[in-house]
């Protein structure tokens, strides 16, 4: 992500590959790659607060 951050800043039109060889806009895939990890996160952070909710249930 650093990398595309660094592209995208710079005005390159590369692909990283990320999601598919058509892709030239490192500005989009990195939107993409944040919104995916943002995703995860809240996944991982949900999993981990309803197990502790379970826990102290029990």
């Amino acid at each position: 992500m650093m990398a595309l951050a660094h592209a995208a800043l710079g005005g390159l039109e590369i692909n990283c590959g990320c999601f598919g060889t058509g892709s030239v806009k490192p500005g989009r895939e990195l939107m993409l790659d944040g919104v995916l990890l943002a995703l995860a996160l809240a996944v991982t952070v949900g999993g981990f607060l309803s197990h502790r909710a379970g826990k102290s249930q029990a």
